[in-house]
């Protein structure tokens, strides 16, 4: 009877990735399910955020070449040769995977499932993991402070905080992996530099001026998508929920105008919670855009305030230098 026991309890311990991964994917499908722009609004965050992203990226390489122009014209060169402010892939990459992570989960942390429709991917966890995600997502709060529902006002109250400290723990996590993976490339690249110059018998690149703390980096996220991003994507999921309900209420008059009506094919694939026109995914993309322009805005302010992207202002950094060194501010949360 005892081996029977012990053989029942380390099948129920048994973890696997597959069976976790598909439970998880099934909590996207609730969401989906349960909100019809789901995907709508996650491929919304993650195509902003490339945006802004690589507009940062390329109005940093424009400055660089424009600076290092300027400094050759006061030298004297006055030729028209090419400066060093390569396309830098890799650094791109690197920030744009870690924005589309922060961005699928920040939809993901707000959007409520379906009924029944989650919960059994944290069974597929170890079981230490499943008890501290249990406690940390217990179920009896709502998904955000005005998801609609029988609620308490303790439960919504208590929502907020509880928000605010997931948010804090992804932003957390995505700037300290993105800062270190920046650092890291900006290391090889560096050190890939010296090599060929050493191949080629060119003069050495400068040394490295000191890389951005990954660990102020973290803490910067943290705070900030802690308490910004959170706040203001609460806001914006409330006022989509607001431009849904008034287009539900006057889905008959709005369904009558052509243009406005949801193609049936794109209707069906939405799932049954799909809207009845464009009006719910028009504003949903209006407001993420500009949420996203607001949070660029005050990120970068907020890095500059505190130094945690590095210290921009030092002139006595060489150009060529600072060309190696990429920090991971401009895939800011937002």
């Amino acid at each position: 009877g005892g081996g029977g026991d012990s053989s029942d309890s380390s099948k129920g311990r048994n973890f696997s990735v597959v069976a976790l991964v598909t439970a998880l994917a099934g909590t996207f499908q609730a969401r989906q399910a349960a909100d019809g722009l789901f995907y709508f609004k996650v491929a919304t965050e993650v195509c902003i955020d490339t945006y802004h992203a690589l507009l940062a990226y390329l109005d940093e390489r424009r400055s660089l070449a424009l600076e290092e122009k300027l400094a050759r014209q006061q030298d004297g060169d006055t030729t028209e040769e090419a400066v060093s402010a390569p396309f830098e892939a890799e650094y791109v990459l690197s920030e744009v995977l870690v924005g589309w992570a922060l961005d699928v989960m920040v939809v993901y942390l707000l959007a409520s499932p379906l009924k029944g429709g989650t919960g059994a991917w944290r069974e597929k966890l170890p079981p230490t993991v499943s008890g501290v995600m249990k406690r940390v997502f217990p179920g009896t709060r709502p998904y955000h402070p005005f998801q609609k529902g029988a609620f308490s006002f303790a439960a919504r109250a208590t929502c907020l905080p509880a928000k605010c400290v997931q948010f804090a723990l992804l932003g957390a996590a995505c700037g300290f992996v993105g800062q270190a993976s920046a650092n890291a490339l900006s290391e090889f690249r560096y050190s890939r530099a010296l090599r060929r110059a050493e191949r080629e018998g060119d003069p050495e690149p400068p040394p490295l001026p000191p890389p951005p703390d990954a660990t102020a980096t973290l803490a910067l996220w943290g705070w900030f998508t802690g308490v910004s991003t959170c706040l203001r994507q609460i806001s914006v999921v409330s006022l989509e929920r607001l431009a849904t309900d008034l287009c539900g209420e006057m889905a008959g008059t709005l369904a009558k105008v052509p243009l406005l009506s949801m193609p049936p094919a794109l209707a069906r694939a939405m799932g049954p919670a799909a809207p009845a026109t464009w009006i719910p995914m028009l504003a949903t993309f209006g407001l993420r855009y500009w949420n996203g322009k607001v949070g660029a805005e005050l990120f970068a302010r907020a890095a500059e305030a505190t130094g945690a992207g590095g210290d921009d202002e030092d002139d006595d950094d060489d150009d060529l230098a600072a060309s190696f060194v990429f920090d991971a501010k401009d895939a800011a949360p937002r």
